[in-house]
């Protein structure tokens, strides 16, 4: 049984908005055996409400993940998300990603969540 798990972050979603460039990276995680893709998402955020900004963009691009067996995670970084005064930010996050989540069919759907505090 081979548990090996090998990731690539992406931090910068905007430069893959074309086709061939998703399409190069996902061959790229194809040849290289990556099986885990950390995808950046970005949000819209007013107060304690927030939104995935290009859900379809996302949707299409964890679908297109999924069908070669590659998982994606949804990526945020807030560098002062352990205080406590930006916990309602981070919370107002993962609930836009639950509710995502629930609006997108199986295949369309993150894998996980993964959050760099650095």
């Amino acid at each position: 049984m081979n548990d090996v798990r090998k990731g690539l972050w992406v931090w910068t979603p905007s430069q893959l908005s074309h086709r061939n460039e998703k399409k190069d990276l996902l061959e790229l995680c194809q040849k290289e055996k990556f099986t885990h893709i950390y995808y950046q998402v970005i949000f819209s955020l007013r107060g304690l409400q927030a939104n995935v900004e290009g859900q379809e963009y996302y949707r299409d691009f964890v679908r297109e993940a999924h069908s070669k067996g590659i998982k994606v995670f949804a990526l945020q970084s807030r560098p002062h998300a352990a205080l406590r005064k930006e916990h309602g930010g981070v919370l107002a996050e993962i609930k836009a990603l639950v509710d995502f989540n629930h609006k997108s069919r199986f295949d369309e759907q993150f894998d996980g969540v993964h959050y760099s505090f650095d």
